[in-house]
């Protein structure tokens, strides 16, 4: 029997309009959640688990349903999965062949998929987008745009997460392509650019709309309209380079990029007729996700470190221990999933490094996908394709 806590939690939940988070790092593209109040601590045990398949697409929430991409090394398919984001029951998959492509990262899914008004669109690490209907998961559409525009992925296939823009969807495949949302059909193909790892950013530039784009040779600024390249900032040190992190828009004048093996980070200035790097620093090294913006403040990992940055780019604090991990904001605190397996909940601020509360919620050996807050729900995935939903909804303090 429900207790009276839980009944009215239940029931909150379900008079209040259903939370969402549509697409890689939110509707905002910050992967800063707007929730408030959720707890720091959490029941002591997931709502539920469930297997999703190897990879590190993280999830995306709509109208209570969660997806998700994975890849099932048994059957040698990549799925595409709709889970009730409530209970972790399986309402559709989507499945299709496809090999594990294992390169000193384990292989399996890149990308996560977005959903927008009742369709899902995926895109993996061959080139092929799709889009699936959001209820059912039947195909509306499939393109291979490695075959269709000639794209070249690099070493661990196409990583680009689907950008719903309007009427377009946008994805960064060596070359950025977006094409209808309604049929598939492009509307424009960018430059070859470079494909790389990381999606790219929605920003506006005066009365531009523009699409900032993160790949082995620097940063990328296209128009959304028809894709020209309106600005280039080289940031290629050396023949190493991981640029997986999606662009951190800080204003509507200025980018933060940062990148591994080396590279560093840097806030670019657009305020004059090319982009100049404001500063650049070592001190933030990200190869895998990104940084949050919180308060002037970045918070990410450099390396194996969990870092803060100020917008002068000054190291403010760092921590040990953590691995090489991701993480997300909400309410004035980093949700950080461990390179251990961790939810690390702690305080977004500069002054030093506070741990609100620490816990080993995952199994496994890699835990680069980005944890979810939605509906005081926190949803986190190993590279071996579990997934577990954490509640930290509020908890009333007494009784009635």
């Amino acid at each position: 029997m429900l207790s009276h806590i839980a009944f009215t939690v239940l029931a909150t939940l379900a008079q209040d309009p259903q939370p969402s988070w549509p697409c890689w790092r939110g509707s905002d593209g910050t992967n800063v959640s707007a929730e408030r109040g959720w707890s720091s601590e959490g029941a002591p045990e997931p709502l539920w688990r469930a297997q999703v398949g190897r990879g590190h697409s993280t999830v995306v929430i709509e109208a209570g349903r969660l997806y998700t991409q994975g890849f099932d090394e048994a059957n040698s398919i990549d799925r595409v999965a709709c889970l009730d984001a409530l209970t972790g029951a399986e309402l559709w998959r989507h499945e299709y062949p496809a090999e594990l492509d294992a390169d000193s990262h384990g292989g399996g899914t890149h990308a996560t998929p977005s959903v927008d008004e009742g369709s899902v669109y995926s895109f993996e690490r061959q080139g092929v987008l799709r889009a699936l209907a959001a209820d059912t998961g039947q195909l509306l559409w499939r393109r291979d745009l490695r075959a269709d525009h000639d794209a070249q992925p690099t070493d661990y296939g196409f990583s680009s997460s689907p950008l719903v823009a309007g009427e377009l969807v946008i994805v960064n495949a060596a070359k950025v392509i977006a094409v209808e949302r309604a049929d598939g059909k492009t509307r424009w193909a960018s430059a070859d650019i470079g494909a790389y790892y990381s999606t790219p950013a929605r920003w506006r530039l005066g009365q531009r709309e523009l699409l900032a784009s993160f790949t082995r040779p620097g940063l990328t600024v296209l128009d959304l309209a028809d894709g020209k390249t309106r600005f280039h900032f080289p940031f290629k040190k050396g023949e190493t380079s991981v640029s997986a992190a999606t662009p951190v828009v800080v204003d509507d004048a200025r980018l933060f990029i940062s990148s591994g093996y080396g590279h560093g980070a840097a806030l670019v200035d657009f305020r004059g007729p090319e982009p100049v790097a404001e500063w650049e620093t070592k001190a933030m090294r990200t190869q895998l996700s990104g940084c949050v913006l919180v308060d002037s403040c970045f918070y990410g990992f450099d390396e194996t470190m969990l870092k803060c940055l100020d917008l002068a780019g000054k190291e403010r604090w760092r921590t040990r221990g953590l691995g090489m991990g991701a993480l997300a904001a909400a309410d004035g605190r980093l949700i950080v999933i461990s390179g251990n397996g961790e939810l690390v909940i702690a305080a977004a601020q500069p002054e030093k490094y506070e741990e609100f509360a620490k816990r080993r919620v995952l199994m496994g050996s890699s835990f680069w996908a980005s944890p979810v807050l939605c509906g005081g729900l926190i949803y986190v995935k190993s590279g071996e394709g579990e997934l577990a939903c954490l509640d930290h909804r509020p908890r009333a303090e007494t009784e009635k």
